[in-house]
């Protein structure tokens, strides 16, 4: 990761049970977005496990871990969605 602001530790950052998460790639959002406010986005969808950040020199991702069924439901409803300004793009992850 690289330059990220600094946020105390919170509840995202501890897994429950990653085998019954499912990981979603998400791009579309500002560089001045916070790991919890992103967090926070996700959870009006169901439960997350866990938010990982990383910022590029043009751009900025995430990797937001949810429970399957949330996950895909996250993806129907969040996908293409405006928020804040931006276009979210919620997908899969394939890592």
């Amino acid at each position: 990761m690289i330059g990220l602001p600094m946020e105390p530790p919170g509840k995202w950052g501890m897994i429950v049970d990653k085998e019954e998460g499912m990981k979603l790639f998400v791009i579309g959002f500002s560089q001045t977005t916070r790991l919890s406010e992103l967090a926070d986005r996700f959870e009006d969808c169901g439960e997350v496990l866990e938010v990982k950040m990383r910022r590029g020199e043009k751009n900025k991702y995430a990797i937001v871990t949810m429970y399957d069924g949330d996950g895909e439901r996250t993806i129907e409803r969040l996908n293409g969605q405006s928020w804040r300004g931006d276009r979210l793009i919620v997908e899969e992850s394939k890592w």
